[in-house]
């Protein structure tokens, strides 16, 4: 089931859309395994012309690890019933940020929610092709 998220993938700007903070100017996408364990890196370039990086690192088995990355001190990695991936990033038991990924159409679809007032994840959405 991982295949289909494996490879290099290239920001589609115009299809993107953003509950929160500014468009990106370009990103890449890069899933791939190391033994099971899947690495998704976005490195991306932000309104301000500043490049950035989210690296997760997790088994898709669903079962929480340790892990003090990306502001959280847990995370786990599964499919949901639809085969997409969905990534959780927990502090002090509480979700302070989530990814969803699916492809779709030939197209690897992200969805990235983040915390960071009151209870609710705000979330943007990213779309990518695959590049070679």
């Amino acid at each position: 089931m991982l295949d289909t998220f494996l490879g290099s993938w290239t920001l589609i700007n115009d299809e993107c859309t953003y509950e929160v903070g500014e468009p990106l100017t370009s990103a890449k996408l890069v899933n791939k395994l190391d033994d099971d364990e899947l690495i998704i890196t976005l490195t991306y370039v932000d309104s301000s012309g500043t490049e950035r990086q989210f690296l997760f690192e997790q088994y898709a088995d669903g079962i929480f690890r340790p892990d003090d990355t990306n502001g959280g001190d847990e995370t786990s990695l599964s499919f949901n019933d639809d085969g997409n991936l969905e990534g959780v990033i927990l502090k002090d038991g509480e979700v302070v940020s989530a990814l969803e990924m699916e492809v779709k159409d030939n197209k690897l679809i992200l969805f990235l929610g983040m915390k960071f007032t009151g209870n609710d994840l705000q979330s943007n959405t990213l779309v990518f092709e695959q590049s070679s």
